[in-house]
């Protein structure tokens, strides 16, 4: 029984600790909680910086601080109908999406091989 016991804590303990390491790679930016943009990048390498727009908020991310991260979630403030950008900048080129969002939505886009793909739209 006691095995039981330990063998329960140590797999609850594991399942915390492996959480933990999934909610490093993801780095929220942003104020508000109406939309929530989320941005999938395997390959950062020849990335400077992304950008994210809406409502005349702007959002920076540069090379140093997306290092550690593969998500990243823009979450801003929408009461009705608005857009939302994201750019993402190499040293030549500038590859950029804008779509149309209303409070509720959390579009998720990924950054497949110069192309901003959308994954899902709800």
């Amino acid at each position: 029984m006691r095995y039981y016991i330990l063998l329960i804590f140590v797999l609850f303990i594991t399942s915390c600790l492996n959480k933990s390491e999934a909610e490093k790679n993801i780095l929220t930016v942003g104020n508000g909680n109406d939309v929530e943009v989320t941005l999938k990048i395997e390959n950062k390498k020849e990335i400077e910086k992304i950008e994210f727009y809406s409502s005349g908020n702007i959002e920076s991310i540069n090379r140093k601080n997306m290092e550690s991260y593969k998500k990243f979630i823009y979450s801003f403030e929408n009461k009705g109908e608005g857009t939302f950008k994201i750019c993402i900048y190499k040293a030549n080129d500038t590859i950029c999406t804008e779509s149309y969002v209303e409070k509720g939505y959390s579009p998720e886009i990924e950054f497949v091989k110069d192309s901003l793909v959308f994954t899902k739209f709800i």
